[in-house]
């Protein structure tokens, strides 16, 4: 969160400049952005890392799965839920929604509790 935070301070509002001199559009600007969307990609594939490390800990332990419980099974299926994020995002702030509008039916379909769904939306 503390490198999100130092990019976002370092880029400034948009309609001025930053106060380290970085103005919309300009190389300093793409290079923080290109820095923004690498920091979301690493965050995206520690997130998958312990996940998986979690699934394996669970499995050694004889831990049993309910239909609540997220399991890594592949890749590709823990893949859908940040690129579902993804793209349910732009489409909500295209058409004017708030994200939760799609995830929460999201969600639930990946048999989420109603409580840890809410959750998820309020952090």
């Amino acid at each position: 969160m503390l490198g999100f935070f130092l990019i976002a301070l370092l880029s400034g509002p948009g309609y001025t400049e930053s106060f380290v001199g970085v103005k919309r559009c300009d190389k300093g600007w793409w290079t923080l952005f290109g820095a923004f969307i690498f920091f979301g990609v690493l965050m995206s594939i520690i997130a998958i890392l312990i996940q998986k490390d979690e699934t394996r800990i669970k499995q050694e332990i004889g831990w049993e799965f309910t239909p609540c419980d997220f399991k890594y099974e592949t890749l590709a299926k823990t893949l859908v839920f940040p690129l579902y994020a993804l793209f349910a995002t732009f489409f909500a702030i295209i058409a004017g929604f708030a994200p939760s509008f799609f995830y929460v039916p999201f969600l639930l379909a990946q048999h989420l509790q109603p409580e840890q769904t809410i959750m998820t939306n309020t952090v």
